[in-house]
């Protein structure tokens, strides 16, 4: 079943998890630790088995300098046929000053 479809725009690429993995995280500084996008997809997975959602479908999509991670994930619930749509965005900008956007 799949209600759930990410669209990649112009200046993104279709990624798989795997290669989320093996994405290097930005520089550390002083007022900036970023978290890589891997570690915030896989807290979220956890988070949804806890309470007994199971991730059956993942799309993700990338900004082609890595800044920002997009995601779809279509979800199944409970004992009975439930089904939900999980949309992600996760960004990690800067401004010219230097200060992450969120």
């Amino acid at each position: 079943m799949q209600h759930a479809q990410l669209v990649s725009h112009v200046d993104t690429d279709i990624v798989t998890r795997a290669e989320l993995q093996v994405l290097p995280a930005p520089e550390v500084t002083p007022t900036f630790k970023p978290i890589p996008h891997i570690e915030l997809v896989d807290v979220l997975d956890r988070v949804l088995v806890q309470n007994q959602i199971r991730i059956e479908g993942e799309q993700f999509a990338l900004r082609r300098d890595g800044s920002v991670l997009f995601g779809v994930f279509q979800l199944a619930y409970g004992e009975t046929d439930g089904r939900a749509a999980l949309g992600l965005r996760i960004t990690r900008l800067f401004l010219l000053t230097g200060n992450p956007i969120w």
